[in-house]
């Protein structure tokens, strides 16, 4: 009786060191999970840092090229305006001293030639 109680004291024995020792390699597995699952979400808020980063660098860069076309468009529309004023200024000279010249004296007779 005493060999069979040993024996079955051995057994328990050996199935709480069993036991203790899934439920250390469960602890094991469940840290290595957590710290698999804390890396994944790090290394996805990186690469979601990343593409954030990219997008305002292309927005700014598409604000700049705009900001630079609209200003050259500007410039374009400026040159034009200063021409058109300067053609009116010209014309308005012009016609004013037409008008104040002599047209008769002035003027070349219907033959084309002038008296000599």
């Amino acid at each position: 009786e005493s060999k069979n109680l040993n024996k079955i004291q051995e057994i328990n024995l050996s199935k709480e060191s069993n036991q203790e020792s899934n439920n250390s390699n469960k602890l094991k597995d469940l840290r290595l999970d957590s710290n698999l699952k804390s890396t994944f979400k790090e290394s996805n808020l990186d690469l979601n840092l990343q593409k954030v980063s990219k997008i305002a660098k292309d927005s700014k860069i598409t604000k700049k090229s705009k900001l630079q076309s609209l200003q050259k468009d500007s410039k374009i529309q400026s040159k034009t305006i200063s021409k058109i004023g300067i053609s009116i200024i010209a014309s308005v000279l012009l016609s004013q001293n037409l008008v104040a010249a002599d047209l008769p004296k002035n003027a070349l007779p219907s033959g084309g030639k002038f008296d000599r």
